[in-house]
């Protein structure tokens, strides 16, 4: 592991989630609220691409100290070859932990945003609307309907006298 995803990975152990922390796998984010959620799958992102750039870096020396071993060789010196060799082995070594470390990030993120989207629908709101009336018939009881068409009834009774006596006066 490298020593920024180390040092990332250390940042994490206070993170709820992290597996440092909790001794929950570092891909449930189940109790995080979307917003943090996404902040933490972001960081895991962000450690990926790092690791795929530190990568690339450490293959791109890799083929620098691999002409330096052909060039040692052509000259005859054998000695700076075994060193331009060994700095290869060290440097291949690198390279193969990186693509380690970057195939488990990789594989963290996809669940990760597997997560982050299985959390985004959950907190989509949902209004079941015939549930709520019933829960809330429930609480409160059902409306009167009664008094409300006797209330209609006599409403329409003095509108009616109203437009009588407008029209007498009339």
């Amino acid at each position: 592991m490298s020593d920024e995803n180390k040092s990332f990975d250390d940042e994490l152990a206070g993170i709820p989630g992290s597996s440092s922390a909790s001794g929950r796998l570092d891909t449930d984010i189940g109790g995080m609220d979307a917003s943090s959620a996404y902040e933490y799958v972001l960081a895991f992102v962000a450690t990926m691409k790092e690791t795929q750039a530190a990568r690339a870096v450490q293959e791109k020396e890799l083929s620098l100290w691999k002409e330096r071993v052909k060039l040692a060789n052509s000259k005859n010196e054998t000695a700076l070859a075994a060193k331009a060799a060994e700095k290869v082995a060290e440097i291949d070594g690198k390279i193969t932990k990186l693509k380690a470390e970057e195939s488990g990030l990789s594989t963290k993120v996809l669940v990760l945003k597997d997560e982050l989207k299985r959390l985004k629908t959950k907190f989509q709101a949902t209004v079941d609307v015939d549930q709520l009336q019933a829960e809330l018939d429930m609480n409160v009881g059902k409306p009167d309907t009664l008094a409300k068409s006797f209330k209609e009834q006599e409403a329409d009774t003095e509108l009616e006298n109203l437009k009588k006596k407008m029209q007498g006066n009339s």
